[in-house]
């Protein structure tokens, strides 16, 4: 969840650094939704939305599939070349490990800490051994295990596990289904590319929830193809103007179609029905790509990019700061829920989150990345750094 878009194709993509923000707080607000439910009466305004929070999973995968076949698709599909692959898997290491093992230290610290005072940890991990610090250190902890549930210390980080057994099998991935995607025609690869999302939703729905076993290996795998797909669909349209004016109106009702969509399930009382939006986000996604007009300089502007090159920060840094003030909830008599000061510290914890994110960006993500990069390529022209 890591990649921030460059100027790597005719067309600058600004937009989709930008909309990745949205995805990142999405997650956050999912997470302390039910504190505002209890905070806020006005809260029930929002909830068909907020209580879909979940889906900002989804749209950072489709949006993970889409920005590596536009940095990296055509360059790896040439020929299976080592040095390619090993700057390929570099490059991703670099972006995700710095931040990643990081905020793992910290949260290691949280919770041995309150194990040691013995204070009851508002989400214990399940295991909390040094084989597990080691699994999650290597971004593997969740290739073997069927769930999630308090899997990682830091509870989003599952999704980059995820996300870098992805990376790993992209290379070949690539090599293989380039050159058949080459081959469907035009009108046909947004057809393909709603298509994959089918297993996942089918799936959420028939069993009930995206957490249940193994459904993690669909939300990567179904989301991440889907947005590669779409990509190439892009890629035979981003220069003609026709299909620019299309995605000027197609891209904002798209989207309210999408949020319809959640509104109706959250009313109806059947919430898996909400899932089906996720075969809408490829669309999403590339209409914004496509899109020249309001929709695209909104997401454009400097503050959407800010927050879009910072989203992986934040995301990784919304639980440790969120579970220190359920804790205090607890210990706290002016913070207890009801009280003024929850309603104003759940108000605050999105800025906070935001702020601490920036931080993490701006002393660890970014020098390291930087740091890193400037080691000896395998083969300097084989791909560039991100």
């Amino acid at each position: 969840m890591s990649e921030t878009l460059r100027d790597e194709s005719p067309a600058k993509l600004d937009a989709l650094t930008g909309i990745r923000i949205i995805a990142a707080l999405w997650v956050v607000l999912f997470h302390i939704r039910g504190n505002l439910a209890t905070e806020f009466e006005a809260y029930r305004y929002v909830a068909p939305v907020v209580d879909y929070g979940e889906l900002g999973v989804e749209l950072f995968f489709v949006l993970s599939g889409f920005v590596l076949a536009l940095a990296y698709g055509r360059r790896l599909s040439r020929a299976w070349q080592w040095s390619s692959t090993l700057n390929f898997w570099w490059a991703r290491f670099i972006r995700l490990w710095p931040a990643y093992a990081t905020v793992l230290v910290v949260v290691s610290a949280w919770h041995a800490a309150l194990s040691i005072s013995h204070i009851s940890d508002p989400v214990a991990p399940r295991d909390f051994s040094l084989g597990s610090f080691v699994r999650q250190l290597l971004m593997i902890v969740q290739w073997n295990e069927p769930d999630s549930d308090r899997l990682t210390w830091n509870g989003p980080a599952w999704t980059v596990s995820a996300e870098v057994l992805a990376y790993l099998v992209f290379p070949l991935f690539t090599l293989v289904v380039l050159r058949w995607v080459d081959h469907i025609p035009t009108y046909a690869l947004p057809v393909l590319a709603t298509a994959t999302t089918v297993p996942l939703i089918l799936s959420t729905i028939v069993r009930g929830s995206l957490y249940e076993p193994w459904t993690w290996v669909l939300r990567i795998g179904c989301c991440f193809v889907a947005g590669y797909v779409m990509f190439f669909f892009y890629e035979r349209l981003r220069n003609q103007q026709a299909a620019q004016r299309a995605a000027r109106w197609a891209f904002p009702l798209v989207t309210l179609l999408f949020l319809a969509i959640l509104v109706a399930a959250h009313r109806a009382g059947v919430h898996v029905w909400g899932f089906t939006a996720i075969a809408l986000l490829p669309t999403i996604i590339v209409t914004l790509a496509l899109d020249r007009g309001p929709s695209s300089r909104i997401f454009s502007a400097r503050p959407f990019v800010i927050g879009g090159t910072v989203s992986y920060s934040v995301y990784l840094v919304h639980m440790p700061i969120i579970e220190p003030f359920w804790l205090l909830q607890g210990t706290v008599a002016w913070l207890a829920p009801g009280t003024t000061g929850a309603k104003i510290g759940f108000l605050l914890l999105p800025v906070l989150v935001v702020l601490t994110g920036y931080a993490l960006w701006r002393f660890v993500e970014e020098p390291a990345r930087k740091a890193l990069r400037s080691r000896p390529s395998f083969h300097r022209s084989a791909l560039p750094h991100p």
